[in-house]
C-alpha cells in the first residue's frame, strides 16, 4: 500500500512507473514505424524525453519526432501523471467518477473523458488478447439504451438527407379549413 501511495503523491515516481511501463524492454520504440533507430533530441516537462526516428525521417523526407507520450493515451493531457495514476486508483476502488471529481476536486467533464479513456484502453487491450475467441462466445448485456429516431435539433443531419428544415409548425395547405369544435 505505500508503494501505491508512493505513486499517487509524488509526480516523479508516477512519471517513472509510466516510462519504466512503457518502454517495458528498456528500448525506445517509433511508434509510427515500429523502428529501433531512434535518437533523443531532449526533454520536456522534467521527465519526459523527446525522441527523433531516422527511419521515418528516410522514408518520408520529414523530420518526425516523438515523446514518450506519442501514441499513448496520455498524449496532449493537460492532466500529471500524478493525476492519472490517482484516477486510475479511484476507479479501482469502484468509485464513480462524480466522486472521483469531487475527491481529485477537478472539473467533472475532465475526469469524464479521463475516466473514459481509461476504459477504452482497457477494453481494446481485452479485445487484443480475445481476438482467437469467436464473437458469438461473448454475451452482450444491455439494460438502457437511446437511439434517436429523428433529425430533430440536428441542422446538418437534416441538410445531408436534402430537405429542406421544418418551420415553427406545419402549415394547412391551401383549400384546406380547420374546424375547431369544442367538446362538453
Amino acid at each position: 500500500m505505500e508503494k501505491i501511495l508512493a505513486y499517487l503523491s509524488d509526480e516523479k515516481k508516477a512519471s517513472e512507473l509510466f516510462l519504466q511501463t512503457r518502454w517495458e524492454a528498456g528500448q525506445v520504440l517509433c511508434p509510427y514505424c515500429g523502428s529501433q533507430n531512434v535518437i533523443r533530441k531532449g526533454t520536456y516537462h522534467n521527465y519526459y524525453k523527446r525522441y527523433s526516428c531516422k527511419d521515418c525521417r528516410k522514408k518520408e523526407g520529414k523530420y518526425v519526432t516523438f515523446t514518450d507520450k506519442t501514441g499513448t493515451i496520455f498524449d496532449g493531457s493537460q492532466l500529471t501523471m500524478r493525476n492519472w495514476a490517482q484516477i486510475n486508483f479511484l476507479i479501482s476502488l469502484k468509485q464513480t467518477k462524480k466522486e472521483i471529481a469531487h475527491t481529485m476536486e477537478m472539473n467533472y467533464q475532465r475526469i469524464l473523458r479521463a475516466t473514459r479513456l481509461i476504459q477504452a484502453s482497457v477494453y481494446e487491450q481485452q479485445c487484443k488478447e480475445k481476438e482467437s475467441k469467436p464473437l458469438e462466445a461473448e454475451h452482450i448485456e444491455v439494460d438502457e439504451m437511446y437511439i434517436t429516431a429523428g433529425l430533430k435539433g440536428n441542422a446538418d443531419a437534416v441538410k445531408r438527407a436534402g430537405r429542406k428544415p421544418r418551420k415553427r409548425r406545419l402549415k394547412k395547405e391551401v383549400g384546406e379549413r380547420i374546424i375547431l369544435t369544442r367538446c362538453l
